[in-house]
């Protein structure tokens, strides 16, 4: 081993080998080593955009060697971070990319401060070098999920200062940094890590931002996050260890090793559950905002002035619509924006009247939805329209009755409820069940509106929306019993964190309720045949599966004689002769028959 010191020296990858082995064996050669670094960052520190390989391999050996020398390394790392800091941009990509893998491993053996280091990284988005910005990005997740697993409580503060860095970059005049700082915060509160208000008020300033990469980006986190999130946990389910079943060994002999072995398994059991309700009670993202009806007043003073292609201008139309509805906000100068739109040739027109359906609720003045109301019939529901335009209208305007009733009761609604009922007579199928959707609202909610051929037999009489504001009993009950769970859930902790759980799914499930999908506004639509074209073009992308077709037709009449009754049977020759036949016969006609299937592939194939 002595004899080749020369050569170990050259080579530093065996080098680093040996001093994990024995520190204190090989101390000379690294101090040599160390020399050799401290002359050469004192040389890029002058000269950053120098190439030196040499340099790079000096990091790396002692990034890996940092941890059997703490004393001496002690300066190593506020190096790195220093020429990042200063001459990050003007380095060479390689080099770079090695500083930072250096500091990730240092990182990684507790050596460098979390903050200091994340607080670097989030400044090297500015970098313009796109295979840096996905190592930074995947190490800032991985380690702030790391801290927040194993640490707990005890990195609070650090997180502390780490969400209020990253806040700021959110807000940052360097696009690229700002968008991945946003990545960043979306990712964490994907994954369940920073799932609180104060992660939702940050993206929710993005909103607002001039940037639109970071608008739509903040926006489409809003509308979509609650989706990924359940996409995430189901394909962590399969990764994650469910409960498995315990054995108590109740019938066998009590051991020490089958006491330890049961008891293990209880412990799995547990932290399993643990895991599992760590999961659960998260709030919609779209219920965390501090002030809803703020932020949809500023999205909306955007979109006013707004000159951004259509689709960016559709997302604010539907995040707008998104917060009224969740939030029951009082926004009346949307209904006349969104009203300009609503035109049978407009483009995307259905989702447009389904986030105008998202935005209704009954706290909204009825007089202020007439007129839109009115748009959407002259402009749907008419004669010279298609069946599916009209169909579309109809349904529309179903579901702003369903929402909000009290616009049935405004002058001049009982023409155009007539109206929409006399379709029910089309010859167009669309048409008639779109038109049997509002009969069927109106006799449940306020049948008094139609003749009383059209209330059905089994009508409610005094069936009547509730008037503007108006409180009934029901309500009064209902404000009781909250008081009263209240009571309970400050008495006993079990109840209060049960408590929570309901409300978080009732919450999911109003969630799901605002929500509006397009294609339920289109109703029934018949399937057309394909014209020569369409049919053309899917005989030319052919087909993925070329395997061959195992089964054609029916079951064959073996199958069908084995299901068959015994008393359809009983009287056949093969039952008959059974009989007459010995069981030497018997044995060898077993024999043939599972010779036979063992000989050839049990499946069936088609005839041809």
């Amino acid at each position: 081993m002595d004899g080749s010191r020369t050569d170990v020296m050259a080579k530093l990858p065996q080098l680093q080998n040996m001093i994990k082995r024995d520190p204190s064996a090989y101390q000379d050669e690294f101090m040599m080593q160390l020399r050799h670094y401290e002359s050469e960052v004192a040389i890029f520190r002058l000269q950053p955009n120098k190439q030196s390989e040499h340099f790079g391999a000096l990091v790396t050996f002692l990034s890996h060697v940092s941890a059997c020398y703490p004393t001496e390394l002690a300066q190593f790392p506020q190096d790195l971070i220093y020429l990042l800091e200063k001459h990050s941009a003007v380095l060479e990509a390689s080099l770079r990319k090695t500083l930072v893998q250096a500091l990730i491993l240092m990182r990684n053996k507790n050596i460098v401060d979390a903050l200091v280091l994340l607080k670097l990284f989030f400044e090297l988005f500015r970098v313009p070098d796109k295979r840096l910005r996905e190592l930074v990005y995947s190490h800032i997740v991985y380690d702030i999920k790391k801290m927040h697993t194993d640490g707990g409580g005890r990195n609070e503060k650090v997180m502390r200062g780490l969400q209020n860095f990253m806040y700021s970059m959110v807000a940052d005049e360097h696009e690229i940094a700002a968008i991945k700082s946003l990545h960043v915060l979306v990712s964490l509160y994907r994954k369940r890590i920073w799932c609180d208000a104060r992660t939702v008020n940050c993206i929710a300033t993005a909103c607002t931002s001039k940037n639109t990469r970071v608008l739509v980006t903040a926006i489409q986190f809003f509308l979509g996050i609650d989706a990924d999130i359940l996409e995430y946990d189901e394909a962590e389910k399969v990764k994650v260890k469910t409960q498995v079943e315990v054995n108590y060994h109740s019938y066998s002999k009590k051991t020490k090793s089958r006491y330890n072995h049961t008891k293990s398994q209880l412990v799995k059991n547990r932290k399993a559950r643990k895991r599992n309700a760590e999961h659960d009670g998260t709030f919609p993202a779209i219920d965390l905002l501090n002030d809803p009806q703020g932020v949809a007043e500023k999205q909306l003073r955007i979109l006013k002035a707004s000159n951004e292609r259509f689709e960016v201008r559709l997302l604010m139309m539907d995040f707008i619509g998104r917060l009224v509805g969740q939030h029951k906000l009082v926004l009346l100068a949307f209904y006349p924006l969104l009203q300009r739109y609503l035109t049978a040739h407009q483009q995307k027109v259905t989702n447009i009247l389904a986030y105008l359906v998202q935005a209704c609720h009954d706290e909204i003045p009825p007089e202020e939805l007439m007129p839109v109301v009115r748009t959407i019939a002259n402009s749907f529901i008419v004669e010279r329209c298609s069946s599916e335009v009209i169909a579309v209208g109809i349904n529309s305007v179903r579901e702003v009755f369903a929402r909000v009733p009290l616009v049935m009761d405004e002058p001049g609604m009982d023409d155009l409820i007539q109206d929409l009922i006399m379709f029910n007579k089309s010859r167009d199928k669309t048409c008639v069940i779109a038109a049997r959707g509002v009969l069927n609202l109106i006799r449940e909610i306020h049948p008094s509106l139609l003749k009383r051929k059209d209330r059905g037999k089994f009508h409610d009489e005094t069936a009547r929306p509730k008037a503007f504001g108006e409180l009934r009993y029901v309500d009064f009950e209902r404000i009781q019993m909250l008081k009263k769970e209240a009571v309970n859930a400050a008495k006993d902790p079990k109840a209060r964190r049960k408590r929570k759980a309901d409300a978080v799914e009732k919450k999911a499930l109003e969630s799901n309720h605002s929500t509006v999908d397009p294609a339920t506004l289109e109703g029934y639509s018949k399937k057309k045949r394909q014209t020569m074209e369409e049919r053309l073009r899917s005989v030319l992308e052919g087909r993925e599966n070329f395997n061959h077709k195992q089964k054609g037709g029916g079951t064959t009449n073996r199958e069908k004689a084995r299901l068959k009754n015994f008393l359809m049977l009983k009287k056949s020759f093969q039952v008959q002769s059974k009989v007459l036949k010995s069981t030497r016969e018997i044995q060898h006609i077993k024999n043939r028959v599972v010779k036979g299937v063992t000989k050839r592939d049990a499946k069936k194939r088609r005839r041809t």
